[in-house]
């Protein structure tokens, strides 16, 4: 009852990450990526292929190749489907729906939540939520009811 509505949400992915890192299914490279982005002041050696990706998502995509065997050709993977990736990037929902080139069943849901950042940042938060709910439950997410009771003895 003490923590702001606007901030349990982030305490509740901070602490799924936090079992998680406990548990040895976490990925911290990875974690850091999605806190921060590709934070490198390199220029982007390749090319952005498609107008309808930011500058910014471009130059994630491109930093993601480097963390690991995961993330091996998902710059190749998305210029070679470019028309399959423009649909699911103009879906309303994407997050809720599976990605492109068999990514869904390749990576696990929090890999997924990077390949949301890149392509959707506007929906990140709505990621974040079906994560947390896929990890812990949805009882994390939700706000308690108010019990006056409570409150007031």
């Amino acid at each position: 009852m003490g923590i702001f509505e606007s901030h349990k949400l982030m305490f509740s992915f901070q602490m799924t990450t936090m079992i998680m890192d406990g548990d040895d299914d976490l990925n911290k490279i990875e974690l850091d990526f999605f806190l921060k982005g590709n934070t490198s002041l390199d220029a982007v050696t390749r090319k952005k292929p498609f107008e309808w990706i930011s500058d910014n998502g471009w130059k994630d995509a491109t930093k993601l190749e480097e963390l690991g065997a995961d993330w091996q050709g998902i710059t190749n993977t998305i210029c070679d489907n470019g028309s399959i990736w423009r649909k699911w990037y103009d879906k309303e929902d994407p997050e809720m729906c599976d990605m492109p080139c068999g990514l869904s069943e390749r990576l696990n849901k929090f890999q997924q939540l990077l390949v949301v950042r890149i392509f959707r940042p506007d929906r990140v938060v709505n990621a974040i939520k079906n994560f947390i709910i896929d990890k812990m439950g949805d009882y994390y997410i939700k706000s308690p009811p108010l019990n006056y009771t409570k409150i007031y003895a």
